[in-house]
């Protein structure tokens, strides 16, 4: 049968092929994106957690903000002082907290748990604890004799 005009006639044509131009269609990411990181809590890790963002009300915004602030600390302490850092129970308790760290830090926390055989969630609540249960850095210098 030969094709004919009229009302059906868009039935017998070919589909058209728009080719897809994938350059335009990528946007350019945000430089100050965040990734969160949770990171799961008992009730008394939450209760001293809290505590000091109350603490830090005036400078930090909420919880997640003191949160990372706190990772960001043991991150620096643990470069310093890598044999205070101990083994820590990672129990998924079912409550979480939330760490937001740019693409810099990320990628950083990221290769670290990477060298640690770890996930980034284990190594994320491994540094907050550890800093939690032991403090901030004291750093203490032998007297000299001169």
């Amino acid at each position: 049968m030969e094709k004919r005009g009229g009302l059906n006639s868009i039935f017998f044509q070919e589909p058209e092929s728009i080719p897809v131009n994938e350059a335009e269609r990528k946007r350019k990411v945000r430089s100050d994106k965040l990734k969160s990181i949770k990171f799961p809590v008992t009730l008394e890790q939450r209760k001293k957690l809290r505590g000091l963002a109350k603490e830090k009300r005036q400078i930090v915004r909420n919880e997640s903000v003191s949160n990372t602030l706190v990772f960001i600390a043991a991150l620096d302490h643990y470069k310093l002082y890598p044999d205070r850092l101990h083994q820590i129970e990672y129990q998924d308790t079912g409550q979480y907290m939330h760490i937001k760290l740019d693409q810099k830090t990320f990628d950083y926390v990221e290769e670290l748990a990477f060298q640690s055989n770890s996930s980034i969630r284990r190594f994320v609540h491994r540094y907050i604890m550890n800093y939690l249960n032991c403090g901030q850095v004291v750093i203490r210098f032998a007297e000299y004799e001169a």
